[in-house]
């Protein structure tokens, strides 16, 4: 293998690799060294490497390497070194290392490790013990096991996180920074396929459990947090120091340090130093597709063994120089490296025998060994995988020199430090000879070292619940299972898949160390089914979920394991079904762990989450019941069936239940949270805030328990106690998303918009995915009046990433406070095209469709979403609203008692229909409902505002004054209560209160439409102000240019300021929007009249009257809906009717006011005497009413 690598001044030298590298030729210079610079260990190792035959030339250059500056085109920065087993790579990376080492680089070496977290930890070690700690990641490791071990050993825990939070740092790989979701997408941090409400019951969990925001994405993506750490810690040395790190025996970690490799240079986790050397050795050349993106800055070399010259001369440096004993090496050891060292071993001792041509190199170097005892030492060690003094003595029954013996060339030290082991070209040949010659001192030594590791494991003292999450313990059983199966061979392997089943998920890579051991077991004891079994294991876990699922098969279906065993496989078989959403696969799996083991709750109560999730709950509740009576102690159970009682909005029995928690689990700040919650749900805030203030002083630095209460404060609207302990939630973790989205949505209530941007942005920064924050962000746009900045904003975030469904969904939301429908349909539709199922998405659709008119579809898309969700009680009121809208009364009720049959307790539900209610005239139903809302939450300000129109209605505007005024006070949006109190003003004759509340309606809207009209029209009928309401109308228009109402407005302005082109023009142009629009209609007929076109003004006033009959029509219609039916009929000189309406209906007096004045300006068109009879009734006292002041008299 070759590759072309470039030179600046010299042609490069190729070395028997065929590998061209750049070489800087050696300086002719003599320097005199001083004694700060020299010593005699320098002379000594450098003599040593002199007898380093045959890899001169790739030593040479890797030092020339380090000297070439970062920049200079020559320096390569990936090392690949490859060749077979024995040939010396471990050797040559050693040497590099020490290179690297006297060039006072910063140096690391890993050369066994089952996944990246280890490997990272060997690698952060190697770098302290040359002088440079790798602070940051070592902290962040330590934080990392204690939060895992506070989870592992909750037994509140939800039941199973600990084995989603392993596969977590297993199966997770590098992402690009800030993907991580955390407050908003935890689901794709545990498992893009985890049913949703598992994935809520963990979210609860951790998000109350772990305190800080950084601390819950190092427990959900360990491997992304722990390599930011460990680059950022080299970004440090960096600055100091060069960097080599040695990645050794790379067909064997490579498996699980491959792809983090290959991110790892490609900066996925972070920039590195540009000053480092990353030297990768194995059996095989890199992948060239996976590596191809790297190879400018790579070199690869094969190394190959030895020439015979070069075998010749590592004999000769031994002092080995007869012909036959040479000879006899070489053909021993086919001048692999290895061997020719072992051989050189003997020889040295003058007991080579040149005419012996047939035994192996091994076998060679055993039989001249003169001294049986050393001898004896010498096979003894190759019988454990891991050598110490103690082991050595107990595989050889005797005591050992442990120094001279790892002094032998094929012996070395584990990368981790502790003991040593042999090399496997060695080591299995000598575990043959044992075998061989002797298998029942084979199976003595073996079952000793069984009993030394048994004695050991007893001394820890553990309990059997605390077995395997001891990091010591699961060590000394893999080591005692290994000798078991090498031992006594096939019938061992169900008690090591036993232990492996109890291994599983404990740690990140148990499972993959007990399988590997099982295969090496196999191949050291020349058991063909114990090593295919293990091989088999090895390949399922280094493949995808389905593999692994085939993995569990075969352990659940062995019928040699117990029926603990089995059931344990198959309830973690039932887990992977789940998140592949195999949920009939999951059942069967639980129902046959049930039929092996039953009455164990901890398969019982993962069953009924399982029917939680598919929506039976009857049958979730059956089983998570059984979970109790089989362990009433199981606070998982209570807690997971307090969770769907909660989901179901059945509050008191998730209080009942969360109660018996709190006794288990007295004084834990999470279950305190969640009880809190629960209260906060049935409105009794009184005792949330006992609960939550005592979880926060459990829990001080608890952002969770502060967050919770911040959300208790705004259910009461407290925004500065909610501001408060935002504050302190965002000072003890600045990285908190959740917090500083909710604070943002605080500040943006108290109309602090830059300050609730500011928030976002960093809220943004920790948590891309985070969709809270993006609709915050729009609302904040929506609610400041700045709607062309925020699409500007959305719209260069899709520049960015044009495929991010939660960016298109919120520039959606920002075009429909715009009225831009078109707009918003075209980036709902592609959202949907990229997010089929987002119910967020189809509702705000539906409502674009609804504003748009085109009703129908929007219907449509709350139908889907209800058929994906038929649970969700705010789509079946948002529907009602929908179908009230369109006239389908009945339908309208019907979805708004289905939205309270799911959740009884939502005063949004009771206003929704108290409102459909009113608009249907059913003023006491409406009343009724209106009640039970503001009881619920006193400041729902629609449900404030909607009882106050009923007051009006009934000519109480005491009341209504009252209603509306809390609503002032408290209500979130103040524009709708500000607007509709001035209309009251305005009826009592309070004008200067009522322009004081249309002017703070304008303020806090401010460029939106409706509090402009409403403003508009006091100035025009009240204070003929018609060059205010004219600026007014024409703002609106601007901000709703599709709403009729407002140029209906600007049309009345220019008709009394007598320009009737103008206002004709704006009166059609309202027909074409809203042909429903009687007033607008009755508008263009007073001009046609005026004109004498008295037969296109009676077809204007027949189309104005027929828009009320579906009003007058309802069984309880309004009257102010109706305000306009007499002057229409006395139009069309229908005066009769006109006086019977007046007659029969008990109008208020505003209103019998409204349409004397109505009558009076219709008298200037059609003639007083007209007008006269409707009026007279009016001022008779024939009404119930007080019509005095109606300006008309003398008319």
């Amino acid at each position: 293998m070759s590759a072309s690598l470039p030179t600046t001044h010299h042609p490069p030298s190729t070395c028997r690799t065929g590998v061209a590298w750049p070489v800087t030729p050696p300086s002719t210079t003599i320097e005199r060294v001083t004694d700060e610079d020299f010593w005699l260990q320098d002379i000594l190792e450098s003599r040593d490497a002199g007898t380093f035959v045959g890899r001169t030339e790739p030593l040479q250059l890797f030092e020339q390497n380090l000297a070439l500056r970062p920049n200079d085109p020559r320096r390569r920065f990936i090392v690949s070194l490859y060749g077979d087993a024995g040939v010396g790579k471990t050797s040559l990376v050693q040497r590099w290392r020490a290179t690297a080492t006297k060039k006072k680089c910063a140096t690391a070496y890993v050369d066994e490790a089952f996944d990246v977290l280890s490997a990272i930890e060997q690698l952060a070690h190697g770098l302290a013990d040359s002088g440079s700690a790798c602070r940051g990641f070592d902290s962040r490791l330590r934080q990392y096991r204690t939060l895992r071990h506070s989870v592992d050993s909750d037994p509140g825990a939800p039941a199973g996180i600990s084995s989603v939070l392993t596969r977590a740092a297993v199966r997770l790989g590098l992402r690009a920074a800030g993907e991580i979701p955390i407050a908003g997408v935890l689901v794709g941090a545990i498992d893009e396929n985890e049913a949703a409400s598992r994935v809520d019951q963990y979210r609860a969990y951790l998000v109350g459990k772990i305190t800080r925001h950084d601390d819950l994405a190092l427990l959900l993506s360990p491997v992304e947090a722990l390599s930011t750490a460990f680059v950022a810690d080299l970004r440090k040395i960096g600055q100091r120091r060069q960097i080599a790190l040695f990645i050794d025996t790379f067909e064997q970690t490579g498996r699980a340090l491959n792809g983090w490799l290959l991110d790892l240079l490609r900066g996925t986790c972070g920039k590195l130093p540009a000053d480092i050397v990353v030297a990768v050795s194995g059996q095989h050349p890199l992948d060239p597709n996976q590596w191809a993106g790297l190879r400018n800055l790579r070199v690869d070399i094969e190394l190959q063994v030895f020439t015979e010259a070069e075998a010749r001369q590592l004999l000769a440096t031994q002092r080995i120089v007869d012909p036959g004993t040479v000879d006899v090496i070489l053909r021993l050891s086919g001048c692999l490296p290895i061997l020719v060292a072992l051989l050189a071993e003997s020889a040295a001792r003058g007991t080579a025998d040149s005419t012996d041509h047939a035994e192996t190199a091994v076998d060679r170097f055993l039989r001249e060994e003169s001294d049986p005892e050393r001898q004896k030492a010498i096979l003894a060690g190759a019988i454990p995988r891991r050598l110490d003094r103690d082991i050595l003595e107990v595989a050889a029954g005797t005591t050992v020199d442990l120094d001279a013996l790892r002094r032998l060339p094929f012996v070395s030290a584990h990368a981790d430090g502790y003991g040593y082991r042999y090399h496997p070209v060695v080591r299995t040949p000598m575990l043959r000879s044992l075998r061989r010659v002797s298998l029942a001192d084979w199976t003595e030594r073996q079952r000793a070292l069984v009993d030394h590791y048994r004695e050991r494991l007893t001394e820890l003292g553990l309990r059997p619940s605390e077995r395997w999450r001891n990091a010591r313990w699961r060590e000394l059983e893999l080591e005692a299972t290994y000798h078991e199966l090498c031992a006594g061979g096939v019938p061992e392997l169900p008690n090591a898949l036993e232990r492996m089943t109890d291994a599983y998920g404990r740690t990140s890579d148990s499972a993959a160390k007990w399988a590997q051991m099982i295969a090496q077991a196999g191949h050291d004891s020349d058991t063909d089914e114990i090593r295919s079994r293990g091989e088999q294991l090895t390949a399922l876990l280094q493949g995808s979920t389905s593999d692994e699922l085939l993995l569990l098969d075969g352990l659940a279906l062995d019928p040699r394991l117990s029926t603990f065993h089995r059931a344990a496989a198959l309830t973690e078989r039932s887990r992977l079904h789940e998140r592949l959403k195999k949920y009939d696969a999951a059942l069967g799996d639980l129902d046959r762990a049930d039929a092996l083991l039953p009455g164990r709750s901890w398969i019982v109560g993962p069953r009924g989450r399982i029917h939680a999730d598919l929506g039976d709950y009857d049958k979730a509740f059956e089983d998570l019941a059984e979970a109790i009576r089989i362990a009433p102690d199981y606070a998982g159970a209570y807690s997971s069936r307090s969770s769907i009682s909660r989901r179901l909005r059945k509050y008191e029995a998730a209080l009942d239940d969360i109660d018996r928690v709190i006794e288990l689990r007295p004084g834990d700040a999470y279950y305190l949270t969640v009880r809190g919650s629960i209260f906060r749900d049935l409105r009794r805030f009184a005792e949330a805030k006992t609960d939550l203030d005592h979880a926060h002083a459990l829990a001080p630095t608890d952002t969770w328990v502060l967050l919770s209460r911040a959300g208790l404060w705004r259910d009461q609207r407290m925004e500065r106690e909610a501001l408060a302990d935002l504050d302190k939630a965002v000072e003890l973790d600045p990285r908190y998303a959740a917090a500083l989205a909710d604070r943002a949505n605080v500040r943006m209530s108290l109309g602090q918009y830059a300050e609730a941007l500011a928030d976002l942005d960093r809220a943004i920064a920790a948590d891309p995915g985070d969709r809270w924050s993006f609709t915050i962000r729009a609302r904040v746009y929506d609610r400041s009046g700045e709607l062309s900045r925020g699409v500007a904003d959305f719209t260069a975030r899709i520049r960015t990433d044009p495929d991010n469904p939660i960016l298109l969904r919120a520039r959606a939301d920002l075009h429909l406070s715009a009225r831009r429908y078109d707009d918003a349909l075209r980036d709902l539709d592609r959202a949907l095209e990229l997010s089929p199922d987002d119910l967020s998405a189809l509702t705000t659709r539906a409502l674009v469709y609804d504003r748009s008119g085109r009703r129908s579809r929007g219907l449509a898309d709350l139908d889907r979403v209800l058929e994906l969700d038929p649970t969700h009680g705010p789509t079946f009121g948002i529907r009602a609203g929908m179908r009230a809208s369109a006239g389908q009364y009945d339908g309208a009720i019907a979805d708004a008692e289905r939205s309270l049959e799911l959740d009884p307790l939502s005063a949004l539900a009771f206003d929704r229909r108290g409102s459909i209610r009113l608009d249907h005239g059913d003023l006491d139903g409406a009343l009724d409902d209106l009640d039970r809302a503001i009881q619920l939450d006193p400041t729902l300000g629609s449900a404030l505002v909607s009882r106050a129109q009923i007051m009006e209605l009934k000519g109480q505007y005491t009341q209504a004054l009252a209603d509306l005024d809390r609503a002032v006070d408290v209500a979130r949006r103040k524009a709708a209560a500000l607007s509709h109190r001035a209309r009251v003003h305005e009826r009592l004759g309070n004008l200067d209160a009522a322009r004081a509340d249309h002017d703070r309606s304008v303020a806090i809207l401010r460029n939106q439409g409706w509090a402009l009209i409403y403003r508009g029209q006091y100035f025009l009928r009240l204070t003929g102000d018609h060059s205010a309401a004219l600026h007014d109308f024409a703002r609106a228009i601007d901000r709703l240019p599709r709403t009729a109402t407002a140029w209906i407005g600007r049309g009345e302005t220019y008709q009394a300021m007598g320009k009737t082109a103008a206002a004709l023009a704006d009166f059609e142009h309202a027909a074409e929007l809203n042909p429903k629009n009687g007033w607008g209609l009755y508008r263009q007929a007073l001009i046609r009249l005026g004109e004498g076109r008295d037969d296109d003004a009676a077809a204007l006033l027949r189309s104005a009257l027929s828009t009320l009959d579906y009003e007058a029509d309802l069984p309880r219609p309004d009257p102010r809906r109706l305000v306009h039916r007499p002057t229409f009929l006395t139009a069309l000189g229908e005066q009769s009717e006109a006086i019977n309406y007046v007659e029969t209906q008990r109008l208020p007096a505003d209103l019998l006011r409204q349409i004397g004045e109505e009558l009076t300006e219709l008298g200037e068109f059609i003639g007083a005497d007209k007008v006269a009879p409707v009026l007279d009734v009016l001022r008779s006292g024939q009404l119930d009413a007080d019509v005095g002041g109606l300006g008309v008299e003398g008319q």
